[in-house]
């Protein structure tokens, strides 16, 4: 999937799911755009809320219940072009 996001989403993204991968597991780590956060095991059921929890808080968004499956948070351009969708008028 390509990112439809403004690119300022996509980099705030990535720096966030990089934030809050290391308040989980300590370890600092860049994820790519399209790489998959739960695949690659640094995300987990449990831990999706963290990232949850941390993009409504950055952006101020409140995320609908599709919005916070594993699919939907799968990628850093997945998660940006939700909150992009978002703020459109």
């Amino acid at each position: 999937m390509t990112s439809n996001a403004p690119s300022e989403f996509v980099e705030r993204v990535a720096d966030l799911v990089s934030q809050v991968a290391c308040q989980i597991t300590g370890r600092i780590r860049e994820f790519g755009p399209a790489e998959d956060l739960f695949a690659s095991g640094w995300f987990d059921s449990v831990n999706k809320f963290h990232l949850v929890l941390a993009i409504q808080d950055e952006f101020g968004v409140v995320l609908d219940h599709d919005e916070i499956s594993c699919q939907s948070l799968s990628t850093i351009e997945t998660i940006a072009n939700t909150l992009a969708s978002k703020s459109s008028p």
